[in-house]
Order: structure tokens, then C-alpha cells, then sequence
């Protein structure tokens, strides 16, 4: 990483250049806050954004949504080839669209919830059991609630999710199976992205039975519900025996409902093309 020889007075004063009429005086600045932009905290990186103003402020964004892309595309790639923590990639999606997020926060999230987690929690409770927990966690301790408010895709965004405790049923999903995938369990995903319809599938640990959380209201159910098309829905005992990192396969129904026609307002192009190159990465990767 490179790192900034100026201080965040002089970024500042840089910034409010960004103001200026003359075009090539606002191409000869964005030029050098890209080039230092690294350098920079998140925590100064929020400071200075908050100060600035007017045009300045929101070019000064367009510049971090770009790092923000650059970031996301470099740092995913290497997630998917080299799983880690299931928790990376909602942090690089929220930051594709929320530059300035807090990285500390949004990992604090997730670890909280794991202390959450009782001792000997894979050994010393059945698959139902762990399922109440888990869900008991998130829309009880933490008051996760489905919400859908307009603009639409920033419902999608998990760190909206923790923000307002409310979101789309898929993020919230996604987010529910990253922390079981976190913990060991295999749970999976069952989505139709048509209908953006989503399901939990957990194995019941009978055979290759199954049963379902439906994150619109936290329930737990034991079959696919009535007003779901359960045609266009997954087998997940086929999902099981067909994909060998679930942690993975979890990921991609929340990169890809960004890619539905008009789903992104026009001034998001550039998080729509970073998600773009990266499905066609995955595609690529797992064909």
C-alpha cells in the first residue's frame, strides 16, 4: 500500500479544489487523490468526506466508489480462489457501495454473534436446535426484520442491514448462513433469482431430509412454503452433493440480484460492471 505524505489538511485543502469550475483543474486533483488515496485511513477517509462540500463532496465520492471498485474486484477474486472468512465478502459488497464503511464495525457484527454461540455448539445440540439459536440471535437478540424500502438495492446492501436492523430477505439470508458457515454447519442457500424468492435449507441429519428457515419471518418450516414456485426452486440435496465449498455458493445469489435489468439506478455503472467482471470471473473459475 502506498503510503500518504500528506497530511489530512493538506488532503483537505486538496479536496475543496474538487469545487472549481476549470475542468482541468478537477482532473490534475481527482489525478492526485487517487494516487494518495491508499495512503489514507478509513477513519481519515470518513473524516474527510464528512468535511467536505457541495461539488467537492460528491466527486470526492465518485473517486472513493472507484477505489472502492478496484478494491472489491482485486480483493473478492482472491477470496473465491482462497476462501477465508465467509464475512469478507459482505464487507467488500457493502463497501463497493458504502466507500467509507467502517471495517471494524461491520466485522464487530459478526462476532458478536458468535459469542453469542454456546459452548460445544456442533456437538452438543441437533441440527433443529442450532437452527433455533441461530435465528433466535438475529431476529430476537438483534431484531433483524425484512424490509424492503425504496430505492430497492439498498436493501441488499448488508451493511444497511446492520445499520436499520431491516433488509431483504436475501441479504438477511445470506447474512444468517455466512454466520452457520462461520461456526462449521453446512447450511445452504435455496434462492430462484427471478422471483428473488430465498430459503434456508439445513440438513436435518435423517437421511437427506431437510428442512427450511424462511428469513421473511424467522420461521423454521419443514417444507418449501405454499406461495413459493417450488419448481424453480433448488434441490438442495443436489446443491449438497454438487458443490464442494458451500461457503462459496452462498455468495452468489447476493453478487448476482445486483445484475437484474434496472435493479441499480444509472449512477451506479461502475459497482455494476466491477459486480459484472466478477461473476464472469466465477463463471470462469467454476465452468
Amino acid at each position: 500500500m502506498k503510503t500518504c505524505n500528506m497530511n489530512n489538511r493538506e488532503v483537505q485543502a486538496l479536496i475543496k479544489l474538487l469545487d472549481d469550475d476549470d475542468n482541468f483543474v478537477v482532473e490534475t486533483v481527482e489525478g492526485r487523490l487517487l494516487d494518495i488515496y491508499d495512503g489514507l485511513t478509513p477513519f481519515d477517509l470518513k473524516l474527510l468526506y464528512n468535511s467536505a462540500k457541495g461539488k467537492a463532496k460528491s466527486r470526492f465520492e465518485n473517486i472513493a466508489r472507484r477505489k472502492s471498485g478496484i478494491y472489491f474486484e482485486e480483493r473478492i477474486k482472491d477470496w473465491f480462489i482462497r476462501p477465508s472468512d465467509p464475512v469478507e465478502p459482505l464487507f467488500l459488497i457493502s463497501r463497493l457501495f458504502e466507500p467509507f464503511i467502517d471495517e471494524d464495525y461491520f466485522f464487530n457484527f459478526f462476532d458478536s454473534i458468535n459469542e453469542l454461540i454456546p459452548d460445544n455448539f456442533l456437538h452438543n445440540f441437533s441440527p433443529l436446535e442450532q437452527a433455533n439459536i441461530i435465528t433466535g440471535i438475529f431476529f430476537g437478540d438483534r431484531h433483524i426484520r425484512t424490509n424492503m424500502r425504496p430505492p430497492i438495492y439498498k436493501s441488499y446492501i448488508p451493511s444497511n442491514v446492520i445499520k436499520y436492523k431491516q433488509g431483504s430477505p436475501l441479504t438477511i439470508a445470506t447474512m444468517i448462513v455466512v454466520v452457520a458457515n462461520r461456526l462449521g454447519l453446512e447450511w445452504i442457500l435455496n434462492f430462484d433469482l427471478p422471483y428473488r424468492q430465498v430459503l434456508i435449507a439445513i440438513p436435518s441429519g435423517k437421511d437427506s431430509d431437510f428442512f427450511f428457515i424462511d428469513p421473511r419471518f424467522g420461521s423454521i418450516i419443514s417444507d418449501v412454503p405454499e406461495d413459493f414456485d417450488a419448481k424453480e426452486m433448488n434441490n438442495p440435496q443436489n446443491i449438497m452433493e454438487q458443490v464442494p465449498d458451500k461457503t462459496v455458493y452462498n455468495i452468489i445469489p447476493l453478487l448476482t440480484v445486483f445484475l437484474q435489468e434496472n435493479f441499480l439506478p444509472r449512477h451506479m455503472d461502475s459497482q455494476w460492471y466491477a459486480i459484472k467482471r466478477v461473476v464472469d470471473f466465477l463463471q470462469k473459475l467454476y465452468k
